[in-house]
């Protein structure tokens, strides 16, 4: 549904249910961009069922300590669906380095819309009026550093001023810069006050409706389909800190391809380089692949990743290999990464394999009766290749549609391509089995919970019995057959029948040398119905026939033979599966073997996903509901959540069952209005761990944890129906915080191997800071009575080029009771010389009632806020000089202030260490001690990025570090060459 009929709803109250749901068109980003989004909209924990799978590849310390650059690959097997293109790491594989605002456009893009209408024209013939406020239903989805989450753009069109809307509440601060209507950037400070800039732009094209009618009373057509130019990601490109030092320098390679239209360049940017301030490089190489335009593929292939440090040496190098799997798309998957150290003469490969058997269990496809396509969730499924089968005849004789038919989910096929085996580079292996998600409830558009056990019987092939009641041979004399066929029981039964007559030729047929063949019906029970020889199916043709005796006549113009098989479909006399199959998948079992040569496994997780006290019944819920408009807007971004989650762990002797609040068990739905409203739709969304209970291996209790919640919702409606996958119609929610609140846990001990438990009991409750959301106190009430509280509270000063600083620790308390026990307080600063930011001064230390004491002084800072010079209180002042770009530690001096060292001594140290000579830094090191005799003098040197190489002592004794080729510590070595230690590195899984 178009963006206009939100006005229309909102402002006019017009009915829009005349228009079909596939107006609304999504648009989402480039293939790796739109993959990367799953990490955002389907959270990786026991309550989705996905499991963690991170391949991480480099780190890199910047100058601040609130931020690291990392570099990973991370797995999400929503990535595997037929509706997503591979990303430029394989189908799956996601590249978690930098950050990324994608943009997901609905309807039409944001900057299109014109005052009260949508469209380039004027609706009506009307000029629209400008609004003062708009909310763009474009969804933006940031992912970057640590930080992920959802938001929309409310606009101002008179002002040309935005605000975002977040679906989170947390303490990052977004804003954007508009240039006539468009987003040319945005930016977002965290909570430490560091900057954040994303203005390189990805764009393409896409179709949308345009100049409708005010009030559209018909389908609109292709030729009022139009193609528009839009942004469609804003790419990371700087980091900076409180002082405005640039920390990290992010560039593109820009892939720009020309359209037929004017100014509609398709631009594709993608990482070139990492630059962290003083420290490393991180260079990217892709491979474009212009014949991969057109499937789904990711045109651009990630083939090496290199890593160096300021002197450009080499650390580390990333070789990347794909390998193709064929099955209805031939799409990219991640075959290996090597990783080379110093020298590419060794290296260290991770090996990836992948779901490839297609096992399909269904009787009703066999030979080449089938294709391959995709269940209404995007994953691979069978369709009959020969159109209305005897399956699909059933399938509507049980109410059910063509569109469902063919979009059910095949619970075996859905698996493939999904990951199987990790193997790591000394020999161990990790096994991912993985299964179809089940599930029973939806949200519905009614805010009711949509049941789907009246289903199960017809969707869950877990539940049928086929059973072969009759497999016969006839022979037609004189051209006539009548084969018994006796029905017990009595309720109506569902039969298959499968004809195999025999052709014959009659001298009467015109032309002769045409084959003939019997035809059968079958009679009896006052039923006389002919019966197809099709084969359409394995089985045959569908009837539903009750308890009675039968005759199955065959006719034919001359003797004729064959064979008749019956085959009765029944639900099992077992108790029935209560669950429907789809939805993506979750995680089964994860294996660990110490080898890949290893059959039994050193250690093994099993996940079941059913309630606690009825394995018959899935505790899967669609959580986003079931209205999605399947046929038209398939999605990958379901999101299938468990209730009741069962993970059993041979490492642990025993297993954990985890309980999560439930959405559609919560009173969560309202009506009062004219737009429903779905409460702290967004708080459940990550799953809320309601309880968790650890037994051992004889099934005795040996913890539980139980959480309650509070609930913060923002008075900022969200209109679900733009915001969700458009699957619930006109609805809306509010931003949520689901807050922890308290706590109580109880460890259970059994005295001398007894039955009857000791229970320790220990209750927990949390405020938070409604600032920053960072918890403000923490109070445990004991099992020994006692009531211990910590209070957090927080500095918020920001320097002239900082925002947002909000969640530094200022102090620090704990009581028993109302008595104090102790207090910490770091008092800061911002009058430091060369800084803006501040940074901590003094540390103070109160115990008790007692007055507080300064324990600590910072004194002097340098520019990137490592301090230079402290000293405890009455204590001696301990200096310290930073090299290599000033970002590691060369010496520590003590007794002695940073102003008494002389200048020209710093100046020579820094300048040998960030050039590539160490012994001309031991050199300047030694100058250094030599110079200051009343000081005890520490040295250290360093290998950027690797390590420390030296360190010598006061006393002149010398330690020597010595690396192998991966850049791991190998041994270490005193001033006459004798190894200290030594380390050996073995892989575990």
């Amino acid at each position: 549904m178009r963006k206009y009929i939100v006005i229309i709803v909102l402002f006019s109250n017009v009915i829009y249910s005349q228009i079909s749901s596939d107006l609304v068109e999504f648009t989402k980003p480039y293939p790796s961009v739109s993959n990367l989004m799953n990490l955002v909209d389907i959270p990786v924990n026991t309550h989705t069922g996905v499991p963690n799978i991170d391949i991480p590849l480099i780190n890199i310390p910047t100058t601040s300590k609130n931020a690291n650059i990392n570099v990973a690959l991370s797995y999400h097997p929503a990535g595997i669906a037929f509706t997503s293109s591979a990303s430029d790491v394989g189908v799956g594989w996601n590249l978690v380095a930098g950050g990324i605002i994608s943009r997901t456009i609905t309807g039409i893009p944001d900057e299109y819309l014109r005052g009260h209408y949508t469209g380039l024209a004027n609706a009506m013939g009307i000029s629209p009026i400008p609004y003062e406020q708009i909310v763009f239903d474009d969804i933006y989805s940031y992912n970057f550093m640590g930080y992920s989450g959802k938001f929309k753009i409310k606009y101002n069109q008179i002002t040309n001023i935005a605000v975002i809307e977040k679906f989170e509440v947390d303490n990052l601060n977004i804003t954007c810069e508009m240039l006539f209507q468009k987003v040319a950037s945005f930016t977002i400070h965290d909570g430490h006050g560091l900057k954040y800039i994303f203005n390189v732009k990805d764009k393409k094209n896409s179709l949308h409706y345009m100049n409708m009618p005010f009030v559209p009373t018909s389908q609109p057509s292709e030729a009022q389909r139009q193609q528009l130019n839009s942004v469609n990601a804003y790419h990371l490109s700087k980091v900076y800190d409180n002082n405005n030092v640039k920390l990290v320098d992010i560039t593109y390679s820009a892939h720009i391809k020309q359209t037929p239209i004017e100014n509609h360049e398709v631009i594709t940017n993608k990482l070139n380089k990492i630059e962290v301030t003083n420290s490393g490089i991180i260079l990217f190489n892709y491979q474009y692949i212009s014949s991969l335009e057109a499937t789904l593929n990711d045109p651009f292939e990630l083939r090496e990743i290199t890593f160096k440090n300021v002197n450009n040496d080499i650390i580390n190098k990333f070789k990347f290999d794909y390998v193709g799997l064929l099955i209805k798309e031939n799409r990219r998957h991640l075959n290996s990464i090597e990783k080379y150290g110093v020298s590419e003469l060794t290296n260290e490969k991770h090996k990836f394999e992948y779901n490839t058997e297609v096992n399909n269990t269904s009787p009703f496809y066999c030979n080449d009766t089938f294709y391959y396509g995709t269940d209404m969730f995007g994953y691979l499924n069978l369709i009959s290749n020969l159109g209305f089968t005897a399956e699909y005849d059933e399938y509507v004789s049980d109410g059910m549609n063509y569109e469902i038919f063919l979009e059910r989910t095949n619970k075996d096929i859905c698996l493939y391509g999904a990951l199987k085996k990790i193997k790591f580079p000394t020999g161990g292996v990790i096994k991912y089995d993985f299964e179809s998600n089940t599930f029973r409830y939806s949200l519905s558009p009614n805010g009711s919970n949509q049941n789907f056990l009246h289903l199960y019987d017809i969707e869950n092939s877990d539940n049928h019995v086929y059973t072969e009641i009759l497999n016969t041979n006839y022979i037609a004399d004189n051209g006539n057959a009548d084969i018994p066929l006796v029905i017990s029981g009595t309720q109506p039964v569902k039969l298959f029948i499968k004809l195999y007559p025999t052709a014959y030729f009659s001298q009467a047929n015109d032309p002769i040398d045409e084959p003939l063949y019997a035809s059968f019906k079958i009679v009896g029970n006052q039923v006389e119905e002919i019966l197809q020889s099709t084969t359409a199916t394995c089985l045959g043709d569908f009837i539903i026939l009750n308890p009675g005796t039968y005759n199955i006549k065959v006719n034919s113009m001359h003797t004729s033979y064959g064979s008749i098989v019956v085959t009765k479909k029944e639900l099992t006399s077992a108790p029935l599966k209560e669950w429907v199959y789809g939805g993506g998948l979750r995680i089964k079992k994860i294996s660990h073997f110490n080898s890949e040569f290893d059959t039994t496994p050193q250690r093994e997780v099993n996940y079941e996903y059913n309630i606690f006290d009825n394995q018959n019944l899935t505790s899967g819920e669609l959580y986003d509901g079931y209205f999605r408009g399947f046929e038209n807007n398939k999605s990958t971004n379901t999101q299938i959540s468990y209730k009741n989650v069962k993970v059993y762990d041979t490492q642990n002797n025993g297993y954990t069952k985890y309980t999560y609040e439930s959405y559609t068990e919560s009173p969560h739905y309202s009506n009062s209005s004219s737009l429903g409203y779905f409460k702290n739709y967004f708080g459940y969304k990550n799953g809320l761990l309601k309880k968790a209970e650890v037994f051992n291996d004889f099934n005795t209790i040996l913890k539980v944890t139980e959480n309650e919640f509070e609930f913060l919702e923002l008075d900022v409606p969200m209109y679900i129906n733009s915001m969700i996958d458009y699957h619930f119609g006109w609805y809306y929610a509010k931003p949520c915080w689901a807050k922890l609140a308290s706590k109580t846990t109880k460890n259970y001990f059994y005295p001398n191997g007894g039955t009857t438990p000791n229970i320790v009991t220990s209750n927990e409750t949390f405020t938070y800071n409604p600032i920053n959301k960072q918890i403000a106190s923490h109070t445990v009430n004991n099992s020994v009575g006692e009531t211990l509280t910590t209070n957090y509270f927080y500095h918020t000063g920001n320097s002239s080029f900082s925002q947002n600083r909000i969640s530094e620790i200022e102090r620090i308390e704990t009581k028993r009771g109302s008595e104090l026990l102790s207090e910490s307080k770091i008092n800061y600063s911002n009058t430091f010389a060369g800084n803006q930011s501040f940074l901590p001064s003094t540390i103070e230390v109160k115990k008790g009632n007692s007055p507080s004491e300064i324990r600590l002084r910072n004194n002097v800072y340098d520019e990137f806020g490592h301090v230079l010079e402290m000293q405890q209180e009455s204590g001696m002042k301990i200096s310290y000089i930073y090299g290599y770009n000033k970002t590691q530690p060369v010496a520590k001096i003590e007794n002695m202030d940073y102003a008494s060292i002389p200048t020209n001594l710093i100046t020579a140290i820094q300048n040998a260490s960030n050039g590539t000579n160490e012994q001309a830094l031991i050199d300047a090191l030694n100058n250094l001690r030599l110079a200051l005799p009343n000081a005890m003098v520490s040295t250290y040197t360093h290998i950027p990025l690797k390590g420390v190489r030296t360190v010598i002592d006061p006393k002149g004794d010398k330690q020597t570090y010595h690396y192998d080729n991966f850049n791991r510590l190998q041994f270490v070595k005193d001033s006459s060459g004798n190894i200290l230690s030594e380390n050996e590195y073995h892989y575990k899984n």
